[in-house]
C-alpha cells in the first residue's frame, strides 16, 4: 500500500511539475521516492524535494540518473536539523550515473534538487532521474558509546572512518590499545622441524635479498603499505623464519665443533 502510495505521489508531482519551473515538497516517510521523467521533463525546472522524516538515522539514498549532460543536474544536499543545506552537495549528477549516498547527520534530513537549462527539447521518455531513500538501520553514535553490559553486534563495526560499510568486521582508523590479544589460527610453523622440511641454502637466500629487498616468503614494504598485513599469516611466517635460523645456527654450530676437533687431532699428531 505505501509503494502504490509513493507511486501515486509521484504522479502528482509530475503532472504538477508541466505547468510549474519551481516547486517543493517536504518528504516525511521513512522511506520513499522523487523522480522525474518523460513529457514532465521541461525548460527552467528548479525542483526540490526535502526529506524531514523525524528520525535520529543517516539517509540512505539510492539515485539513477539518465539527463542532458552537462545541462541538467540532479544534487543531493544533507540538511541541518532546521532544514538548512550543510556544506557542499554530496552528489552533483548529469549525464548517465548511478550510486548510493548516505548522509553524515543522523538526523533522517536530505535535499534532492533537479534543474534544468533553458532547452530541454531534445528530452524523451526515457530522461530524468529517480532517486529511492530509506533509513539507515545501524548503530551511528557522533560521540562517545558507553557500554555497561555485555554488546552483542550481528554486523560490521566502524570507528572513526567515515567510511560506511566496509566489508571489515572491524575497521578502525586510529590507534587500538588492550592488555591482551588472541589471534585463532589454523596453522603453524613448526613443519620447518620435520624430516622432509627443505631448508632453503643461504646462497640462494642471499641472492633472494639482493634481488627483491627482502626475505623469501615476506611481504616487502611496498605490499604492506598497499595491502596491510594479516597478523596470523605474518606471525607464522615471522615464526617460520626464526626457526629456519635456529636450524642454520645448529648446522653452524655442528660445523665449528667438528673444525674444532680436527684442529685437535692435528695437534695431537
Amino acid at each position: 500500500m505505501e509503494t502504490i502510495k509513493n507511486k501515486l505521489i509521484v504522479l502528482v508531482f509530475a503532472l504538477t511539475l508541466i505547468t510549474a519551473s519551481v516547486y517543493a515538497i517536504d518528504l516525511t516517510d521513512p522511506y520513499g521516492s522523487a523522480s522525474i521523467t518523460g513529457t514532465s521533463y521541461v525548460n527552467n525546472m528548479n525542483v526540490s524535494w526535502k526529506i524531514n522524516t523525524g528520525q535520529s538515522k543517516r539517509v540512505i539514498l539510492n539515485y539513477y540518473v539518465d539527463t542532458e549532460n552537462n545541462y541538467d543536474y540532479v544534487r543531493i544536499y544533507q540538511l541541518d536539523d532546521n532544514g538548512v543545506r550543510v556544506g557542499n552537495a554530496l552528489l552533483v549528477a548529469c549525464g548517465t550515473k548511478s550510486g548510493t549516498i548516505i548522509t553524515n547527520l543522523a538526523n533522517g534530513r536530505a535535499e534532492i534538487v533537479f534543474t534544468s537549462d533553458v532547452s530541454v527539447n531534445g528530452a524523451n521518455g526515457l530522461w530524468g532521474f529517480s532517486v529511492d531513500y530509506d533509513m539507515d538501520n545501524s548503530l551511528f553514535v557522533p560521540g562517545n558509546l558507553d557500554v555497561s553490559q555485555n554488546a552483542y553486534i550481528n554486523g560490521n563495526v566502524e570507528v572513526g572512518t567515515g567510511n560506511p560499510y566496509s566489508s571489515s568486521s572491524l575497521l578502525v582508523n586510529g590507534t587500538i590499545k588492550a592488555w591482551e590479544l588472541t589471534i585463532t589460527e589454523s596453522g603453524w610453523a613448526d613443519f620447518v622441524f620435520e624430516e622432509d622440511y627443505k631448508l632453503p641454502c643461504l646462497k640462494s637466500v642471499e641472492q633472494h635479498i639482493q634481488t627483491n629487498g627482502h626475505l623469501p616468503e615476506i611481504p616487502s614494504a611496498a605490499d604492506v603499505k598497499a595491502n596491510g598485513i594479516n597478523l596470523a599469516d605474518i606471525q607464522v611466517k615471522l615464526l617460520q623464519k626464526i626457526e629456519e635460523l635456529t636450524l642454520y645456527v645448529i648446522k653452524q654450530q655442528k660445523e665449528i665443533e667438528e673444525l674444532k676437533r680436527i684442529k685437535v687431532v692435528s695437534t695431537l699428531k
